[in-house]
């Protein structure tokens, strides 16, 4: 759902539009992918300019994710993507911070916010599904689910488990505690791209469909080095136990449409994401000033700052990114929602 999802539901019609997947062989060594740029920023504005949004009657909520210490393959810039987006919500969209929710994996052991959550596998599903069930939460409230940190792809023909489904690989968020035992002994597993997606149709369903999901992250669990994010999938819980836990966690919602079925499919109806990179990609970290932080997240917030955004799409947004690390690495938005106006 994530990246290969989503490359793979832009060649269906009716799924994401009529936009035409980006493909690694059409993107020339060193050059940005190409695309037509529908919105151009002013000529008068500075893109160094801070522009403050006017959101009016508008309600925001927020859940913002951030992991650095993971054990295997920490990461540096995630906790301070997360400080920055929390700002960007705060300062330009006026967003009430007791409406932000924020789970927080610091390496730094001098780091305190009484606030944060730890982003666990419980406590990172627990929390997307406690919005679709608050009471102060109205339908048609803009929701914004923010994800900084490692993702992952379960192979099925390399994996284990013999996957009953048809649409592999399979894509996954990776939560703090990954690969470590819980209290009965069983292995913790990532959060596969369909637990998502269950949630976010839940979520859709008692909200409305204003849902923006940004995943600073990538899913190519290729060779590592510092500065990327994405991983390999988890040595000791399974992708079989990764669905099979979705799968009894959620059986009993209404409508719920099993992770474990071999038709299944996302439902691009219920969100908008905005995502770092395209599958085969990576997703970078750089520092700048003595920080570390995402790149996509960086030039996001950017954009968005030093454009007049109020006839801007999500896709829009996107076509202002397009040059990021000189298109190795091609942010997107995905959903069929995706050519509305942003958070409008």
């Amino acid at each position: 759902m994530f990246n290969k999802t989503y490359a793979e539901v832009l060649k269906r019609p009716g799924r994401l539009g009529s936009a035409t997947p980006i493909t690694e062989q059409s993107i020339p060594p060193g050059s940005a992918a190409p695309v037509t740029q529908q919105f151009i920023p002013p000529e008068s504005r500075s893109l160094t300019e801070e522009v403050r949004y006017k959101v009016g009657q508008y309600r925001f909520w927020a859940v913002l994710i951030g992991i650095d210490a993971y054990t295997q393959d920490p990461l540096r810039g995630c906790v301070s993507d997360v400080s920055l987006i929390k700002r960007f919500l705060i300062d330009d969209l006026g967003v009430p911070e007791n409406r932000i929710q924020c789970l927080l994996g610091s390496k730094d052991p001098n780091f305190a916010d009484p606030k944060s959550i730890r982003p666990t596998r419980a406590n990172i599903v627990d929390t997307i599904y406690s919005l679709a069930n608050n009471p102060e939460i109205g339908r048609g409230d803009n929701i914004i689910i923010y994800y900084a940190g490692h993702g992952s792809m379960y192979h099925c023909t390399t994996h284990e488990f013999e996957s009953p489904c048809d649409n592999c690989p399979i894509e996954a968020l990776c939560p703090i505690d990954r690969d470590t035992q819980d209290a009965d002994g069983n292995w913790i597993p990532d959060i596969s791209d369909r637990e998502v997606n269950i949630l976010l149709a839940v979520m859709c369903r008692a909200k409305g469909h204003k849902i923006t999901v940004i995943l600073d992250c990538g899913m190519n669990g290729g060779p590592r080095q510092r500065g990327i994010r994405g991983t390999a999938m988890t040595h000791n819980a399974s992708l079989e136990s990764m669905l099979h836990t979705a799968d009894e966690r959620w059986k009993d919602l209404p409508g719920y449409r099993s992770v474990l079925s071999k038709d299944w499919w996302p439902d691009m109806d219920s969100f908008v994401a905005l995502a770092a990179c395209r599958g085969y990609q990576f997703a970078f970290e750089v520092e700048d000033n003595n920080e570390f932080g995402g790149v996509f997240s960086k030039e996001l917030v950017r954009v968005l700052r030093s454009t007049d955004c109020k006839e801007m799409t999500y896709d829009d947004l996107i076509n202002c990114m397009r040059g990021l690390c000189a298109g190795k690495q091609t942010p997107f938005a995905g959903g069929n929602r995706k050519n509305e106006r942003l958070w409008n």
